[in-house]
């Protein structure tokens, strides 16, 4: 939060705190909560959970990508 940052990008399988409790956590912070986020994921995503990402207003991106594609999903969420 020491910074000001225009795009988060975040996966849902991380070893401490599971990519949607950090997206309800971004989403509840007044400093954080309108910047876009982009979730990048080799899961299958289920209908509840894609229910939560759009409620959440997050992207997804499925793994594997050329690092091209990503580089134009950022641009097209930052434009």
């Amino acid at each position: 939060k020491s910074k000001e940052y225009s795009l988060i990008i975040l996966d849902l399988m991380m070893p401490q705190q599971s990519g949607f409790t950090t997206l309800k956590l971004i989403r509840e912070d007044n400093q954080l909560k309108a910047l876009p986020v982009l979730i990048l994921s080799t899961r299958q995503i289920s209908v509840e959970e894609t229910g939560f990402l759009k409620q959440h207003e997050a992207q997804i991106m499925a793994k594997p990508f050329e690092p091209q594609r990503l580089l134009e999903k950022v641009r097209e969420i930052l434009a």
